[in-house]
């Protein structure tokens, strides 16, 4: 029993001795009716000391609690009425003959008010660990200056030690029964496992040749499933031989049992008896000496399924990797916001990477192989994987080596995993192409509307010049032969225009002799298809106008025609010499202004003619995209 002002309160010594507490614990022993062999060993401890009083004594956290009690009524007290708790630190024998004059009791209320005790003598209860567990003490109302005599001290250190051995015998007999209780559940249990068991279970001893060879094993136990799935009747199999039961099974078997008997380890399997024509996985353990137990199941339409399986698989891959599609599937990275901001190929095959060019791409992310990726793509691509909507569209990668593709995007796998598979193929051809052919569509309405305005105003113009109808008859078909030819010329260049000197030789290609009387010189220079028609008219009004007038009208006559071009600056001249006398003319015809206001336009520039005596010349300045 404990005094309140002990600072080494019984609170304190239990909250700190929880390995104590946990000893005491295991013997499963607070609470428990009372028991006729601690009871007699209280009843000696008080006619051995002579006492009004005996207990058994449990010191638990909150509570000490009296396993066997005489001249005590209650059978429980709180700690802070404890004396026995007082023994716990000590191996020894605690004796206090007055406990009204001892410091650590003498304020305690089992002593200062009913019952009125005055004498403690307490033999602790030391389990085999070490750990203190209570008392076996004797109280009395009377103080015993004297204490115990030596006989009594032995005596109740003895009694102590008793009621331990009891403690300990109680234990073990407790564990028996439950070791014994838990084994026979087992084994009604296992008993049950057995028979009603899905798997197949056999026992069975390996039997060996004269040279200790593993060649066969008879069958000791087998449950109905066994029966089930091998064919064989169960209460006929037991106590024969495998080689009995299933005539020519492999050898490989043996093979197998054996060293799971000679070697104690156990092995997992799955093999066919060919006998049977059925498959099995099971795992076979050792069972001590020869014996052994195999579990298993059959699992022949499993096997038949995973093959068909793997050859439709062989042939989707053998599909996948020849078709000239592409085929990956990404994992959609999103933000908190759920904007989808990356994505990761989990898988591609080669058609994917010969059309995107991101070789050895796979487990990586986009943003780590193709930075710049435009955003559209996780848009679409996101939104496939949070709705499940598949989306089909074309779009342009200009990453990607400015690639367009025909795309179809479709959620795969669980939602939760966030997976789109993706196949597409490589449309840049086709939308250059497409593109050609709409540039293509709009250059020849252009050169067409250009052309049929030229035309219009080589007719209005040669026309209303001529003096006769034939006049403007010839004029006319001559002016439209030349624009002709040039658009013979325009027909087979690029849609970007044609070059100067294919021009120059075509316009003057009816004039041209084989003395070299007109002259071409300059450097390659591409016109525009509207520059072209305005230079072949302007020079094919000037060599009519030679043919005529000028050069051309004699045998000495020459015409030279040269350009230079620095950067996009351009100059063209045409000259006459040895020609006859030239004259201005009273008035200016079509053909004059067209070669000075019409042609000087379509360079961006200005063209002029000059009527030298000596011959005549004409310059045009402007801008060509050379």
């Amino acid at each position: 029993m404990t005094v309140k002002s002990d600072p080494f309160s019984a609170s304190a010594i239990a909250a700190a001795d929880a390995k104590r507490l946990a000893t005491l614990k295991s013997y499963e022993i607070t609470d428990t009716p009372p028991e006729r062999g601690f009871d007699d060993i209280v009843m000696l401890a008080t006619q051995l000391c002579e006492t009004s009083v005996g207990l058994v004594s449990l010191i638990e956290a909150d509570r000490q609690w009296f396993k066997a009690r005489l001249g005590f009524e209650p059978f429980e007290t709180p700690l802070d009425q404890s004396v026995c708790s007082h023994a716990l630190g000590s191996p020894d024998l605690l004796v206090i003959p007055d406990l009204a004059l001892d410091e650590r009791t003498r304020h305690n209320s089992l002593v200062t008010s009913k019952p009125f005790i005055r004498f403690y003598a307490g033999a602790p209860l030391t389990a085999p660990n070490g750990q203190v567990l209570g008392t076996l003490c004797v109280i009395d109302p009377v103080p015993r200056p004297q204490g115990l005599t030596p006989h009594q001290a032995a005596g109740l250190a003895a009694l102590a030690k008793l009621v331990v051995d009891l403690l300990e015998l109680r234990r073990i007999t407790a564990e028996q029964e439950h070791h014994a209780a838990a084994l026979a559940k087992s084994e009604s249990k296992w008993r049950s496992l057995f028979e009603d068991l899905q798997e197949g279970f056999m026992l069975a001893e390996v039997i060996r040749d004269e040279n200790g060879k593993i060649c066969n094993w008879r069958y000791e136990e087998v449950n109905r499933a066994w029966g089930d799935l091998v064919g064989l009747p169960v209460e006929q199999s037991v106590g024969r031989t495998v080689r009995e039961l299933i005539p020519g099974i492999e050898d490989e078997w043996f093979n197998r049992i054996a060293n799971v008997v000679e070697t104690g380890e156990t092995i997992r399997f799955t093999r066919q008896i060919g006998t049977l024509d059925r498959w099995y996985d099971g795992v076979c353990q050792p069972a001590g000496g020869d014996r052994f137990t195999v579990i298993f199941l059959e699992v022949t339409e499993q096997i038949l399924a995973a093959r068909q399986l793997q050859l439709s698989q062989d042939r989707y891959k053998t599909l996948v990797e020849n078709v000239d599609v592409g085929i990956c599937i990404v994992e959609m990275k999103f933000d908190a916001d759920n904007t989808a901001i990356d994505y990761r190929i989990v898988e591609g095959n080669s058609a994917y990477e010969q059309h995107t060019g991101l070789i050895g791409s796979v487990g990586k992310w986009v943003s780590e192989i193709a930075p710049g990726l435009e955003p559209y793509w996780f848009e679409i691509y996101g939104n496939v994987a949070l709705t499940g909507e598949p989306a089909c569209f074309e779009n342009k990668a200009e990453v990607l080596r400015a690639r367009w593709f025909e795309v179809q995007a479709h959620r795969v796998g669980d939602p939760a995993d966030k997976l789109v598979a993706i196949l597409f193929t490589d449309i840049t051809d086709r939308r250059r192409a497409e593109e050609e052919r709409q540039a293509l569509s709009a250059e020849l309405s252009h050169r067409l509307k250009n052309t049929l305005a030229m035309v219009q105003a080589i007719a209005s113009q040669s026309l209303r010049q001529a003096e006769t109808v034939k006049e403007g008859r010839e004029a006319v078909a001559a002016r439209l032969g030349a624009l002709a030819r040039m658009q013979d010329i325009l027909t087979d260049a690029p849609r970007e225009g044609a070059y100067l000197r294919d021009v120059l030789d075509a316009a003057i290609a009816p004039h041209q002799s084989l003395d070299g009387r007109i002259q071409i010189s300059g450097p390659q220079v591409r016109l525009t298809p509207q520059q072209v028609l305005g230079i072949s008219l302007a020079v094919h009004e000037l060599s009519t106008n030679a043919v005529k007038y000028g050069a051309l009208t004699n045998g000495t006559g020459c015409i030279d025609m040269r350009w230079t071009c620095s950067g996009s600056d351009f100059r063209f001249i045409w000259s006459e010499s040895n020609g006859p006398l030239v004259n201005a003319p009273n008035r200016k015809g079509f053909g004059s202004r067209l070669m000075e206001q019409i042609v000087g336009s379509y360079f961006d520039g200005t063209g002029a003619i000059e009527y030298n005596p000596a011959g005549l010349r004409f310059e045009l300045v402007g801008i060509v995209e050379n």
